[in-house]
């Protein structure tokens, strides 16, 4: 519903976004916070990224399909090719659906789909395929429901992802 924020389910925040197997990352766990402002890095360490791509994600996968709240990205490496799955925590936002970067911005998952410019979105059973990507900036996480919101700001996880359902 357009102007409206609503969680689908429950969230597993950590564990959301974590990445796919799509490579490792390029900074090390003290780079986190380093960096203030439009630079900022993941906020999560790159070490929890590495555990979520290898345990975590193939577990909350095969949840993520149907679960309220979860989804997962399906995208085409921008090199290889390669198709990946990446399970996340969803928001329907602003006629939307609105994803937490908990990572930042420097994620696999999202290079990949900017590059396309669309990206195939599993969710509740079904497939949607989305369009208009927009990474958007928010510290305060003011469009996530309250207790999402806090453990979004207690992550410094500032910027989220949303799309639109292709017409």
């Amino acid at each position: 519903m357009a102007g409206s924020s609503r969680i689908l389910g429950v969230t597993i925040i950590a564990a959301a976004g974590g990445g796919c197997a799509c490579g490792p990352r390029r900074r090390n766990v003290w780079d986190a916070h380093a960096f203030v402002g439009e630079d900022a890095a993941m906020p999560l360490p790159q070490a929890l990224a590495r555990l979520n791509r290898s345990v975590t994600n193939p577990v909350l996968g095969v949840m993520a399909r149907y679960a309220p709240g979860f989804g997962i990205v399906v995208h085409t490496g921008r090199n290889s090719g390669r198709t990946y799955r990446a399970p996340v925590a969803v928001f329907e936002r602003d006629g939307g659906y609105r994803i937490a970067l908990t990572y930042g911005r420097d994620v696999d998952w999202l290079k990949n789909i900017r590059a396309a410019g669309k990206f195939d979105f599993e969710t509740r059973g079904r497939t949607v395929t989305l369009t208009e990507i927009v990474v958007g900036r928010d510290a305060s996480a003011s469009w996530a429901p309250l207790g999402v919101r806090q453990a979004l700001v207690a992550l410094r996880a500032e910027y989220y992802v949303q799309a639109r359902a292709a017409r």
